[in-house]
Formats: C-alpha cells, structure tokens, sequence
C-alpha cells in the first residue's frame, strides 16, 4: 500500500508507539514523516505519554566532559555492554565547535538545561533536545560580572510544572571575598519562567550557599532540594517560588558515611542514598513528602569488590535494576580519572568504565521529542534539515 493512502491518524498511531531512535531515522523518508515527527507538537506528547504509560522511556546518563572542547555522550543505565566503548554513544552536541566552559543543569522531559560562561562564570543559558538537535538560547538573566578577587560558585536546578506546562530554571551565584580580612558574600538568585519568558530575582534562603552539599539541586513534588549541613534538606517551591526547611532521616550511624546524595525513586519519591567508606549503600525514601517520619530505609546493599585505595565515591545513580557509582580516583596512569562502576541488586559488580578525565558533569536523562513551541524560531527552522543529517549519519554509525 502506498504510504499517502494511509489515513493520517493511523500513521500517527503507529509512530506514536516508536521509540525516539527509530523516529529520528525515520524523519530522512519523507517530509511528511519529518514533519509530523519533529513539528507536531501534539505529536511530540503523545509519543512521550505512551512510553511513559508503557514504561519503555529510555532512561540514560549524560556525561559531558568539558576539557578544552565541550563532548556530550550518553550511556543506557541498563545496557548489557556497559564497560564497553560501543555502550557509549555521541551526541551532536553544536556548543563543542565553539569550545569553552559548559555546565549541565539538569534535564525534565527529555529537554536538557546547559549554560556555557568563561572561567565558570555564566555567561549564556540554552534549551536544547540533544535526540533532535533543536537549541535556543535564552535570554541574558544580568548576573554582576565576575569580580577576579571573588571565589565564586553557582548552585542551580530545573523542573518542569504540569499544572501550567511551564518549565522553570532556577540559578543562584555566591560570590565570597575578603576584605579587612573577613569574609564578605554575595549573592544572586534568579529564577527563569519559559512560559513568560523572562528571568526575576528570587530572595535568598537564611541558609548559606557555601553549606549546601552539591550545586544541583534534585527536583521532586514541584520542588528543587540541596541537602544543607548533613542533616537538613534546603527545598525551593517552583509554584510558590519560595524556600522552605526539611528533615533528613535520623541516621543511627554517621561515622562511617560519606557525604549522602538525594535522588528521585519509586515514582517521584525524595530518596537520599548514603554510601560508606567500606563499600556499601543505602537508600532511604520518604513515602510521604515533607513528612519526617516517612523516611524508610528501602534497601542496603553491601558491594562486592570496593574500591581501589586512593579513591572515593562521589554519587550513586539509581537505575531499575541496578546502580551506577561515579567514583573519582586513581587508576592506570597514576592521574585522577572519573569511573562508573555498575553494581547489581545483590550488591554484585556487573561492569566497569573509566573515563580518563577527573571532571565529568553527569546527570540522568530519558529521551523524547518535545520542544517548546513558541522557541521554534526561523534560524532553528532554516538549521532543521542540516541538523537531521548530522543526526541521522551519527546514529548510522
């Protein structure tokens, strides 16, 4: 049968059901398929929906090395390669040709939130797809420049509000110097709201920056959170747009345990995971948001082979069926490398991969189509056709 005497609705039926991969070499058959793949947005959410509702999401790391030249790759959590070169894959990643400073920070729906600044200091955000290439640049917030006498760092998260269909970027930089020998602070935080367009300052908590125990703040219940002093929870509502105070659970034991790490499990749940010097990790969830008492220790896993001497583990990602440890330590040449270790439900190591970079920017990922309809501009419409090739040829290959 010819394909133009397929009724429109049953092609978009059958497509809808396709994961993101196919879809993408599908869009080099025709115009029509391209059209209906990369500019339909109704399109775009229904496919999303239905691998949501079948559970068959891919859900992926993204590592972003960004020594010298920008490299954005991404890893399946539960690939039966892992430790392999080929389970790792290369994005189009366009901000690589231009070079600089690049920072992930963070990902909802299969958009991914990056800036890229001089020195670390923001300079220019984005929006992009990295599975379709799209990219936009969002407007300048108006940080202070970078003052050379400041140490100067920036803490960051996004999230995205079904309520409104609003994605917002929040971004706070703490500029710390001294003078007359004592320790002065600065601090900007600002909040960007795609749906209005437009950054606006946000009043800084009572808590200090300087004490929150990453700079990505983990997004759960419409909220980013930072875990401030070992045993709080710093929570900024990205409804009400304001900050608020949690409670960590009552650990028994504290002495044996690096820092804890939030996540997200079991459906959205606030998770922490706490990973000890011995090889070990356990992951409490709170069944009940912002209730104390709902912190539940779900499981312990005692690992099989720990780490070698001189290093240390920096954070677990936790996939469906298993668990990947980014670790920072020395291997091989004797110089500092970032690993990922893959650990089984039974605590069993099941692959092992070195990156041969002690900075790699790492966050969790799930591919779609979707966009933001109103950033579909005429640079990005003029670019679509060469951006596909690009796609379609790395995914060839």
């Amino acid at each position: 049968m010819a394909e133009t005497d397929l009724p429109e609705d049953i092609i978009v039926t059958i497509q809808s059901w396709l994961p993101v991969k196919s879809l993408i070499r599908f869009t080099c058959v025709s115009k029509r398929f391209r059209f209906i793949i990369l500019s339909d947005p109704i399109f775009a959410k229904s496919q999303y929906k239905a691998a949501c509702e079948q559970k068959t999401l891919a859900h992926r790391l993204l590592l972003l090395s960004s020594h010298a030249t920008p490299r954005l790759e991404f890893l399946d959590l539960e690939t039966p390669s892992f430790g392999d070169t080929c389970s790792f894959r290369s994005l189009n990643f366009r901000c690589q040709k231009e070079g600089g400073y690049v920072r992930l920070l963070g990902s909802c729906n299969g958009l991914l939130f990056f800036l890229k600044g001089c020195d670390e200091f923001p300079d220019k955000f984005y929006i992009c797809n990295p599975s379709t290439g799209m990219l936009k640049e969002l407007p300048d917030p108006g940080f202070t420049a970078k003052n050379p006498d400041f140490w100067f760092s920036l803490y960051y998260g996004v999230g995205y509000l079904p309520a409104t269909d609003n994605y917002k970027v929040f971004v706070a930089s703490e500029n710390v110097y001294l003078r007359h020998d004592q320790d002065f602070r600065e601090v900007e935080a600002k909040m960007f709201s795609v749906r209005a367009h437009v950054w606006k300052r946000i009043e800084s908590p009572p808590q200090s920056f300087d004490q929150l125990f990453e700079c990505q703040g983990t997004v759960s219940n419409h909220a980013l959170h930072w875990i401030y002093k070992k045993d709080e929870i710093v929570a900024f509502d990205l409804v009400k747009e304001e900050f608020r105070s949690m409670r960590l659970p009552n650990f028994d034991d504290v002495s044996n345990y690096t820092i804890s790490h939030l996540g997200v499990c079991l459906g959205g749940c606030l998770s922490v995971s706490r990973i000890s010097y011995y090889g070990s990790i356990s992951l409490w969830v709170m069944r009940e948001y912002d209730v104390s008492d709902s912190w539940t220790e779900l499981f312990y896993i005692k690992f099989s082979n720990p780490i070698e001497p001189w290093s240390r583990y920096i954070r677990p990602f936790i996939g469906e069926n298993s668990i990947i440890i980014k670790v920072w330590g020395l291997y091989g040449s004797g110089v500092y490398n970032t690993i990922l270790m893959r650990f089984d439900g039974r605590g069993e190591a099941n692959g092992r991969y070195i990156i041969e970079q002690d900075h790699v920017n790492i966050i969790q990922y799930e591919e779609s189509l979707l966009w933001i309809e109103d950033y579909h501009g005429v640079e990005q419409k003029e670019q679509q056709v060469k951006i596909l090739k690009t796609h379609y040829q790395s995914l060839q290959s």
